[in-house]
């Protein structure tokens, strides 16, 4: 059984490309499965990163470089990355994720294979501190998304019920807007929905796609399975939310615009 890791790089700083062979090299050769990373660099053009890159490739077991003179956003460099290598399962992981625990990985696997209903399955994701970061949400609607993008403290009651922190993060469960810093996709789901939609550019293709999904199979929260996230959350930049609002539009002419 093959497994693919996919990590989109764009002007990523080589110590954190290191980062990742490293802990990938760890969990490869500790896992039962057969492991394969693959990092699709998305049209930074940087001839130093590329030729570092290449180069280390060649001398790290499993690892595979994809290079690109344009950039394809998210969802279009992870589904680049798809088409190029077969595998069973697909995991989206991004450059900021540490931690990843072999045996729990390998466990999470087999409870995939152990219940082929599942389509995708996100962990729960933590805070280099170890607090576990709210990110089990409920289906997207304009008010909830437009109450996270102003910030403050507006609506308490209602943010925590968006991102259920009372009751959402000690179950397995269904979910209905995964987290699309790690997720694990059936790799015959993930063709069958043909990946991620390319419209987006960056943001709301997560939230997308855990939709797409669950139109023909089954996204859960796995909580017994942990990473650690390093959250950059750019979309407070005013280019950051320029781009959330052009995606917004795109997801809910696409899934309906339900205001609340």
């Amino acid at each position: 059984m093959n497994i693919v890791f996919s990590v989109v790089l764009y002007r990523t700083p080589v110590s954190t490309i290191k980062k990742i062979i490293h802990d990938f090299g760890v969990l490869r050769n500790e896992s039962e499965y057969a492991l394969t990373l693959v990092l699709f660099e998305n049209g930074s053009n940087i001839s130093e990163l590329n030729t570092y890159l290449i180069e280390t490739a060649k001398k790290c077991p499993g690892v595979k470089v994809l290079l690109s003179k344009d950039n394809l956003g998210f969802g279009g460099g992870h589904n680049f990355v798809f088409d190029q290598i077969k595998s069973q399962y697909f995991v989206v992981m991004n450059p900021d994720i540490q931690g990843i625990n072999t045996r729990d990985f390998d466990e999470t696997i087999n409870y995939l294979v152990m219940n082929p209903e599942v389509g995708l399955l996100v962990p729960k994701l933590v805070n280099p501190d170890g607090s576990v970061q709210l990110t089990n949400k409920l289906q997207s609607t304009i008010f909830d998304q437009a109450i996270r993008l102003l910030g403050g403290k507006f609506f308490k009651k209602r943010r925590l019920r968006f991102v259920q922190a009372s009751n959402g993060y000690t179950t397995v469960m269904p979910t209905k807007n995964a987290h699309g810093a790690f997720m694990i996709f059936r790799s015959s789901t993930f063709e069958s929905i043909k990946g991620f939609d390319e419209r987006y550019f960056l943001y709301m293709e997560d939230t997308d796609i855990t939709m797409k999904v669950n139109s023909i199979s089954q996204s859960v929260y796995y909580p017994f399975f942990s990473v650690v996230h390093e959250w950059q959350q750019a979309n407070r930049k005013i280019s950051g939310v320029r781009e959330m609002l052009k995606s917004m539009i795109k997801y809910y002419n696409k899934w309906g615009w339900k205001l609340f």
